[in-house]
């Protein structure tokens, strides 16, 4: 690669990149080791792509081990972030009678826009960003769980991390790689790029229960569905 070309700001070094995402520079450092994540050297410096390692983290952070999610979800404060805050009652749908991708991504955006989030003539390039991300690889993760989301931060139309839950209790088609319908949408719209993947790693951990994922599944009302992530979000700090 001719480092004349090289852009510095689409480079940085593990340093940075963790003051970017908010998480010490050890744990990002043995993160990076451990998963095998490309580095170049440029202008005789180990530097990583950020946009590559955003869509690194974006495809494979449903897959990492807890210790990685627990790294991840750590800010450079050893605080862990908490989902429960980003939920509000108009945020969350009971049963949408959407039976398509396309109709409950819809319902997931718009919904921003209902609950004061977002301004209307937004919708359309937030959609625009939500649909973009899934034509690289559907957001579905298997056992009726998907997390939709834009390909990057959503900062020029929000000011802080949003979360929008819908819970179909029939199901949807959503390209899930089990081939089976989708039950829970957990629709993430943030303003940070670190921000949006402590969230991820979050619920990923979160997920893994299927306990936590039926609790959800039979709840009837936002209260229920607060109390049931209070609840095992207490769980994980233990």
């Amino acid at each position: 690669m001719n480092a004349e070309t090289v852009k510095e700001e689409e480079y940085l070094s593990i340093r940075d990149l963790a003051k970017n995402y908010k998480m010490t520079e050890i744990s990002l450092k043995k993160f990076v080791e451990e998963n095998n994540i490309v580095t170049e050297v440029i202008k005789g410096k180990n530097l990583i792509h950020v946009r590559s390692f955003d869509r690194w983290m974006a495809s494979h952070i449903k897959n990492l081990p807890v210790s990685d999610l627990e790294s991840i979800e750590m800010d450079e404060k050893k605080q862990m972030i908490q989902i429960h805050p980003l939920l509000s009652e108009n945020r969350v749908i009971f049963n949408p009678p959407d039976l398509t991708k396309t109709h409950i991504l819809k319902r997931l955006v718009t919904t921003l826009w209902e609950s004061g989030v977002v301004k209307q003539e937004d919708l359309k390039s937030i959609l625009n960003a939500v649909i973009e991300r899934e034509r690289l690889c559907s957001t579905a993760i298997m056992d009726g769980v998907a997390i939709p989301h834009p390909r990057s931060s959503m900062e020029e139309y929000i000011k802080e991390p949003v979360l929008v839950l819908a819970i179909s209790k029939r199901g949807i088609h959503f390209e899930s790689d089990d081939g089976k319908p989708t039950n829970l949408f957990f629709f993430i719209c943030a303003n940070r790029t670190d921000i949006h993947l402590k969230v991820m790693a979050r619920l990923s951990r979160l997920l893994r229960s299927a306990k936590f994922r039926y609790e959800l599944m039979i709840s009837e009302d936002f209260d229920q569905v607060l109390k049931v992530f209070k609840s095992w979000e207490e769980k994980l700090g233990e």
